[in-house]
């Protein structure tokens, strides 16, 4: 518990360990009774958890919180932990604090030395990383819940990447839009796209809507035709899956932008590596 506590407050406390007073029902009654703010880490408590700290401080990881609890509900309780005292955790190799807890997630690596499962959230974005998490949670999840989570969680850290980047364009309303565009190129090409390259495209796809709308780069050969059939495709499908963007933003995307987005999709397409779907 983390607290600024008086002597009144301190003997008060004490009284109540001494009465065998369960600790959640003390820090409930010190949110209650005193005039202090009452933090406790839930990693002592006896159900499942997942621990969430970011570097930057609890504003992501409330929001990173927030979206695990949106989808699993109460299956699993989401602890949101200051960096400092997880650092203090992690050297001490403390692992009575983690006793219940299924996963740490940070935003930076943490050493091998610290037993309990953790992952980078940026490592979720990988195929690997996707598994691990999957691996982690499937006893609680279904398929659907689990993609619904996971697509959650690219879109939020793809909305973060790209507001440091849109000069103008709303991000959450943008990320939105590119994602209805990504989704209706997976199954035309009959691929799923990792997060990774899903948060590639979503920089990308946002920052040309921009680039078009601005007149930024209107140097570029705008006029550059497809090279060959399979190209020839491409541009008139990708026309097709743009054409709300274009409509909404006043924009034509023009050759020279159909050219970079069919490079992107011709890697993804021609790797051994990218995931089929069913047609």
């Amino acid at each position: 518990m983390i607290n600024n506590l008086t002597t009144a407050t301190a003997l008060d406390v004490a009284l109540k360990i001494q009465s065998r007073l369960p600790f959640d029902q003390i820090a409930e009654h010190a949110r209650n009774d005193y005039a202090i703010s009452a933090q406790y880490f839930e990693g002592f408590a006896k159900g499942q958890n997942i621990v969430i700290s970011c570097m930057s401080g609890l504003g992501i990881s409330e929001k990173l919180r927030d979206i695990f609890q949106e989808v699993l509900g109460q299956q699993i309780s989401l602890v949101t932990m200051d960096f400092s005292h997880l650092q203090q955790s992690v050297r001490a190799n403390d692992r009575s604090e983690f006793e219940s807890t299924l996963l740490v997630i940070t935003t930076t690596n943490l050493p091998k030395s610290f037993t309990i499962p953790n992952i980078n959230i940026y490592d979720l974005l990988t195929p690997d990383g996707q598994v691990f998490l999957h691996d982690v949670l499937k006893p609680y999840v279904d398929q659907p819940t689990f993609d619904d989570l996971y697509n959650r969680i690219v879109r939020f850290l793809s909305i973060e990447g790209v507001t440091e980047r849109l000069s103008f364009l709303n991000p959450s309303v943008i990320i939105q839009e590119v994602e209805t565009v990504i989704y209706k190129f997976e199954h035309y090409y009959h691929v799923k796209l990792d997060g990774k390259i899903k948060l590639n495209l979503y920089m990308h796809i946002s920052l040309m809507v921009e680039r078009l709308m601005t007149g930024a780069g209107a140097t570029q050969a705008n006029d550059l035709t497809p090279e060959n059939t399979q190209e020839q495709e491409f541009f008139d499908v990708a026309k097709g899956i743009c054409k709300p963007l274009e409509l909404k933003y006043h924009i034509d995307i023009n050759g020279y932008e159909l050219s970079l987005l069919y490079q992107l999709f011709q890697a993804i397409v021609s790797d051994g590596d990218t995931p089929r779907i069913d047609s």
